[in-house]
């Protein structure tokens, strides 16, 4: 019996069937398998490498170090660069003998700065001496022009904001003062004429009821005397304010002054 020959074009039986018997006849994706077996053997390295391996801890901390043997470990007070090595380890050396050549660099400029440092420092303790004794900055032979120059400059600066602000406060003190002895003259003068106007009010009183003065002239005589009177209390009130203001501007000229001097002790 003959069997019958496939025409390869002609279909996949197994592509008209259930999906079922489809996906049990078809072959399993080799994917799966390579992954199971690349976990299995990253497993595997993770047991043996926590069986036989050591881990370190790294500590970083602060402090002097102690050693063990009869090396010495010499630190630095502080951190700098290292030029030059003139000894080997496990030498022996002697009390005295230098070890190592550090580069200077960086050190004269910590020098050179702390020197500036300095001299600026006495300047300005000069000049704040000076402010303090109302006496002149004077530049002496060795100061550094420039910073000379400059504490100078701030010397003025704050004698002129002082003597600006005083000024102020002493042209307040003075309209003060002026404004008190005004209002004091006029005050005196309204005690010597206010006598007078009562005895004209009391006098042209006794005339109206006699019969003797018109009302209207009565009643105009009191009204100057009600009006010298208010003026002199009004004079009394400016010269209580006209007080007022010259205390306080002595007040303020003190604070001034006393604010002055306890920044300047600041700085100091």
């Amino acid at each position: 019996m003959k069997l019958p020959t496939l025409n390869p074009a002609d279909p996949d039986p197994l592509e008209f069937a259930p999906p079922l018997l489809r996906l049990q006849e078809s072959m399993p994706n080799p994917l799966g398998r390579t992954v199971l077996k690349v976990l299995a053997a990253l497993l595997g390295a993770l047991v043996l490498w926590a069986l036989i391996g050591r881990l370190d801890i790294v500590a970083v901390a602060e402090g002097k170090l102690v050693p063990h043997s009869y090396l010495k470990i010499v630190q630095p007070a502080e951190s700098g660069i290292v030029k030059e090595i003139l000894v080997r380890e496990g030498a022996v050396v002697r009390s005295g003998q230098t070890l190592m050549r550090m580069d200077t660099l960086v050190a004269d400029a910590d020098a050179k700065s702390l020197e500036a440092e300095h001299r600026r420092k006495r300047l300005s303790l000069r000049r704040i001496d000076a402010e303090l004794a109302n006496k002149p900055f004077r530049v002496e032979a060795g100061d550094p022009a420039e910073l000379a120059r400059e504490v100078e400059a701030q010397y003025r600066a704050n004698r002129a904001a002082l003597e600006a602000a005083l000024a102020e406060e002493k042209s307040r003190l003075v309209k003060a003062r002026h404004d008190l002895s005004s209002a004091e003259q006029v005050r005196a003068k309204l005690l010597e004429t206010l006598p007078h106007y009562r005895e004209q009010d009391k006098a042209f009183e006794r005339l109206a009821k006699e019969g003797f003065a018109g009302g209207i002239m009565a009643s105009d005589k009191r009204r100057e005397r009600v009006e010298k009177e208010q003026e002199l209390k009004t004079q009394d009130f400016i010269i209580e304010s006209a007080r007022a203001g010259i205390l306080q501007s002595e007040k303020k000229l003190a604070q001034i002054d006393s604010d002055y001097r306890r920044q300047l002790h600041a700085e100091r």
